[in-house]
Formats: structure tokens, sequence, C-alpha cells
């Protein structure tokens, strides 16, 4: 018996998806395992997440034969609603497919993922599903947790990682800062700039280690930030490893570190996993309450902007959520991360002014999935637009992906923690979201009317 997964995108897609490959691996012990992917950095992967898989690569070219061991196997898993995607698979004829298909000229999306593109249709900021949760449902008994990489013991050939500068650098009481500056896209990456900014205000009274992780094109990026760094602060501490790092060497280094700073990238997904502190920086493109890093306790902070979140084939001259968040915000959220005691700035003591352009979060995960609630810098009260996002996802995870049920009184204790008075909430303007949400991404028949139900009895609850 033969289980293909379909895994065409990204390092951090394929992490994402590891809850779902567990159980599936779990349920049929009796099967041969394959993992199509695109890219070299998932076929890296998948030897430590699932060294009992076999990675077979996808067709280059539109039309391109498909290798033979994919072909009609009994079992594929596709997460993707990508166009390549629902080719690859039409072309492959499994037996049975999981996640999106398509026949013929009409394509099958299964319940989740339907409600959440008519969450996205009407407005992406209503949407507060989680990918990973998204992709959990495809399956029996996903676990609410990544799967952790096994890594392999230091070979001879990593000279590199043994030379006496990275030992030295990472020995010793002081904490090391991991930090990402890249990002698949422009618009998600974090500025040099304000990096530099953030982490000199971080070391005020303490000796931090600052170790530059990411791809050989990221280099410039961290030389970039070394420079700015050492001119403000002669003595700072940085090593630059951008580019010299497998994906072994750098879970391995990841595992080493009291911290580390990313936008929205493989590697955040990758330190969720090795379950290492991190602080999450999302932008332009980047939705945290889609996808942050699944692990209880990330602290994550939000750019916001009238046009955000955008998508990234379109151009932005001025990217106003990338100038954020302030420096003395990512020192104080550095600084209670590290948990070392030293004073400095505190998060809850940095008032947002009356435009802030950001929100911060907390990682939170229950048997429900994972969500993010409100924290210090305070968000804005409590909007209708929240107010109907959160009631979208609790009525669509009690009907539609059908995780365990809610307890009694949880959803008002939720609201609970979002601070300050509420603005003026009222039913009659909520009502309208749902009943497009169920219409649109919700089969026909008592689904429909069950999840539309559970969501007014949630949002009369509320007002």
């Amino acid at each position: 018996m033969r289980l293909v997964a379909a895994s065409l995108q990204k390092l951090g897609d394929f992490i994402q998806l590891t809850p779902l490959l567990s159980a599936l691996e779990k349920e049929r012990p009796d099967c041969e395992f394959f993992l199509c992917f695109r890219e070299r950095a998932v076929e890296s992967a998948l030897s430590l997440f699932f060294p009992a898989w076999q990675a077979v690569p996808a067709p280059e070219k539109s039309g391109e034969a498909p290798d033979k061991r994919l072909r009609g196997a009994d079992i594929l898993v596709n997460p993707s609603l990508s166009p390549e995607a629902l080719d690859l698979i039409f072309r492959l004829k499994p037996k049975r497919v999981i996640g999106p298909r398509r026949e013929k000229d009409e394509t099958f999306i299964p319940a989740a993922q339907k409600l959440a593109l008519a969450v996205m249709t009407l407005n992406r900021r209503l949407g507060r599903f989680n990918l990973v949760d998204l992709w959990r449902s495809l399956g029996e008994g996903a676990p609410t947790k990544l799967k952790a990489p096994g890594l392999p013991e230091e070979g001879d050939g990593d000279e590199r990682f043994e030379a006496r500068e990275t030992e030295d650098f990472l020995q010793g009481p002081d904490p090391v800062v991991a930090l990402h500056l890249g990002a698949g896209h422009r618009l998600r990456r974090h500025p040099a700039e304000l990096a530099s900014a953030a982490l000199l205000r971080a070391e005020r009274g303490r000796d931090l280690k600052i170790l530059l992780i990411g791809t050989r094109p990221e280099r410039a990026l961290g030389l970039k930030f070394a420079k700015l760094h050492r001119e403000a602060s002669p003595g700072a501490r940085i090593l630059n490893l951008c580019g010299e790092t497998d994906l072994a060497r750098l879970s391995r280094l990841l595992k080493r570190c009291s911290l580390l700073i990313a936008a929205d990238t493989g590697v955040a997904h990758l330190a969720a996993a090795l379950e290492v502190p991190q602080l999450s920086l999302f932008f332009g493109p980047a939705l945290g309450h889609e996808t942050a890093p699944y692990r209880e306790g990330v602290s994550l902070v939000q750019g916001l902007s009238p046009c955000g979140p955008c998508v990234e084939n379109k151009g932005c001259a001025r990217p106003a959520c990338r100038a954020l968040p302030p420096a003395e915000l990512t020192a104080a959220l550095v600084t209670e991360l590290l948990g070392d005691g030293i004073g400095g700035e505190k998060s809850e003591e940095i008032a947002p002014s009356g435009g802030a352009l950001f929100e911060t979060w907390k990682g939170a995960l229950s048997p429900r999935g994972f969500s993010l609630v409100p924290a210090p810098p305070l968000p804005r009260a409590l909007s209708e637009e929240t107010l109907a996002a959160l009631v979208i996802k609790e009525a669509a995870l009690d009907t539609v992906l059908k995780y365990p049920a809610l307890e009694k009184g949880a959803f008002r204790e939720e609201l609970k923690k979002y601070p300050g008075p509420k603005r003026e909430i009222r039913e009659e303007r909520i009502i309208p979201q749902l009943r497009f949400v169920a219409g649109k991404g919700v089969k026909e028949g008592s689904s429909r009317n069950d999840f539309f139900d559970r969501a007014r009895e949630l949002l009369r609850s509320a007002v």
C-alpha cells in the first residue's frame, strides 16, 4: 500500500503539515510513504522529520510525466489548493485523495478549507484559523503539536559547526539570540536598522551574543546588520553564519540559542518544532492568525495598516507596516522572553499611541488547536470585526472541523482577554457576515444550519 503526500511548497509549509503526516504514519504502519517535493529544503527536512519516507521530486514543468512511484497511489494527501498541486493530483490518478482534488473541470474542497476560503473572500482579517489546524482536520487524531526533527550526531564534515570560533561563541552563560532577517518576500522582512535599534536597547545591562542565520543570498542582510550594529556598539558580539548551515546544523544551533527573532519564515516554524523561545514579527502579507509558529507561548507582533494584510504579487512603495514595532517594544519583549531578571523596559509599560499600527499576541494551544490571545501592550478594545472573527472561528470548530466541544462559559471568558471599554457592537451588523460565511463556506443542509445557529448563539452570549 502506497501513501503519497504532496508538499509542493516551502519548508515552513512542510513543517506545518507534520501533525497530519504523523497521524497518517501512525494510523497506517503497513504503508510505503512518499513525499512529493519541489524545494530541496523540504527534501532535507524529510530525512530529519520522517526518515522512513522516500522523497520524490515533483515534475519541474507542466505536462512532464511524474515519477512512476507516485502514480496510482492508494492514498494521496494534498493540503494545497494551488493549480500546480491540483493538476499534479489529477495526473497521478490516486485511488483516494485526502484534501483538495480536481476531477475534470470541477474542484472538490474539504469543508474546513472551503469555510476558510469563504472567510478570506469576505475579509481576510476575519480569519482566525491557523493553517496547521486546517490541515489537522484532514486526518483523524492529528496532534496539536509540531513533530520535532530527529537530529543526527555531528559528523566529521561539519567543519564550520565544529570550528573553534563557533564553539567559543556558543559556550558560556551569556544568552545567544539568533536573528533571521530574511524572508521569502521583501515585504515580510524585518529591516536591519530596526533589528539593530531594538537589540541595542536589549543589550543594556546584559551581555548578549547575536547569531545571524539564513541562506547564502541572505548573507548580505547579515553583513548590513553587523556593520550597523558594530558602529553603534563596537564591542558587540556577532557571528554571521548565513549560508553556512544545512538544516541539521541549523537545528542544532537553534537548540543552543536562548531566543530566535524571525519573521514569517520556515526558520520560525523549525524553531517552533524544536521548542525554542521566539519572537515573531509579522508584516505585509503575513497574518499571524493564519501562520504563526504553532507553539504555546510564542510572542508575536503584528504590523497593521489600512491596506493589510496585502498580497505578495502587488507592489508597495511605502510599506508603513514594516516601520514597526518601535524598538523599545521589541527590546522589552526580548527581555521578557530571555527571563533573566535583568531590568529594562517592560512591555506592559509601553503605551501604544492613539494611532498605533501594531498589535501584540501570545500563542496558546488547547485540544481545539492554536489561537493568539492579546498580550501587552494591550491591543485595542474588542471591535465588531474581532468579535465576528472569534464567533466564526468557534462556531466552525464546533460544527465544521468538529474539534473537542467548547466548555460552557469559555467563550465569554475568552472575550474578557480583550481589554478596555468595548466599542459599540451591534448584532445586526455582524449577522450578515455570518450569513455570508455560512452560504459560501458551509455545505448545504444541516451543516449550514448548525454553523449559523451556533454562530448566532455565541454572538448573543457576547452582546
